[in-house]
This record gives structure tokens, C-alpha cells and sequence, in this order.
């Protein structure tokens, strides 16, 4: 078991310090401070990458698959009409909040 300090720690995460220590707070990376220094195991600060990058990639896929099942409501269903100045807009109400977040 490797211990590392906080500078080899910000060099393997490649974040600020105050991220680093935000995510300390948040529990989210183990680490304990002995006297002024904060101290963090190698495999534990490797381990969080890897449950990051799985969560990245659950995450789009389920943005993906809302998309495409919006996107089959929206080629399914009867589109409302919004006549203000010029022409009429199409305007679908469950589906433009999600696409203005892209």
C-alpha cells in the first residue's frame, strides 16, 4: 500500500487543490490529515478514476436513450403551434427544457 501527499495526488487527478479538497469534504475520495498534511492511498485515488469514468458513461448513455425516446414522442405525437409575430413555430412542451441543456 503506497501513501501519496497531496501534490502527487493533484498531479494524478489533474485538478485544483480546492477541487481536491472539496471532494475530500464530500467524501468522495479517502484521505485522512496527519498534522498538516493530507494523506491519500495510491489505489484508493486510482480506484475513484475508474468509478468516475463508469459513472461518466452511465450517465450519457441514459442522456442517450431519453433523447432517442423523446425523439420518437416528438415523431409520434401532434405538435402544438405558437402564432406570436410571423410565422407559426412548432412547439413541443415536455421535450424544450431538455433540449436547451444539451
Amino acid at each position: 500500500m503506497k501513501t501519496i501527499k497531496t501534490p502527487e495526488c493533484l498531479e494524478i487527478l489533474k485538478c485544483s487543490r480546492n477541487k481536491l479538497y472539496e471532494l475530500i469534504e464530500q467524501a468522495r475520495i479517502p484521505a485522512t490529515k496527519i498534522g498538516k498534511c493530507w494523506v491519500f492511498i495510491e489505489s484508493d485515488i486510482h480506484q475513484y478514476l475508474k468509478d468516475e469514468i463508469t459513472r461518466t458513461q452511465e450517465l450519457k448513455k441514459q442522456r442517450q436513450q431519453i433523447r432517442e425516446m423523446l425523439t420518437q414522442k416528438i415523431l409520434n405525437e401532434k405538435p402544438h403551434t405558437i402564432r406570436k409575430r410571423g410565422r407559426p413555430r412548432t412547439y413541443h412542451p415536455d421535450v424544450e427544457f431538455f433540449l436547451k441543456r444539451k
